[in-house]
């Protein structure tokens, strides 16, 4: 009987300290996709400033859908050929500078929803003033196995009214 009682404390520890560690190896990946996501947002803001449609391409899902402001919704691989010609023609004619604020990354398994805040301030290379904009976003995000963390549906608008 007592070794009955030992097997089943040995098993019940045994047991105890595997879900510990569990619990903690999913805290450390959960924390490790966060890391991941977060450097999307800095690729993304990269790929803007330098006039990158390759890079920022490449951050998406071949079915990723864009939401924009004030404009009907699109697939990223419908746009990228617009975006691998204006791209490059902006870059030319202004200097752009953009940061993303993300305020929170939720992450369920293979599914991340991130929310924040951006700014862009575009500068003409001629001289004329800057425009700003700045706004915020909700996107999802979906993991793919050999790939990371991809955007799979990106929903953005502008703080500042439509011109009237």
């Amino acid at each position: 009987m007592r070794s009955h009682v030992l097997t089943l404390a040995i098993a019940a520890a045994l047991i105890f300290t595997l879900s510990v560690s569990a619990g903690g190896n999913q805290e450390k990946q959960q924390e490790k996709d966060k890391q991941e996501i977060a450097a999307i947002w800095e690729q993304y803001c990269d790929a803007v400033e330098r006039g990158d449609a390759e890079q920022f391409i490449a951050l998406h899902e071949d079915m990723a859908y864009k939401m924009p402001p004030q404009a009907p919704m699109f697939l990223i691989k419908d746009a990228a050929p617009g975006m691998r010609k204006s791209f490059p023609e902006e870059a030319e004619q202004f200097d752009t500078e953009m940061d993303i604020d993300w305020e929170e990354i939720i992450i369920k398994d293979d599914v991340a929803w991130s929310m924040g805040t951006y700014m862009i301030k575009s500068t003409p290379k001629n001289g004329d003033p800057p425009s700003v904009m700045d706004g915020k976003f909700l996107t999802i995000l979906r993991k793919h196995e050999g790939e990371g963390w991809k955007i799979y549906r990106d929903c953005y608008n502008s703080n500042t009214p439509p011109a009237m």
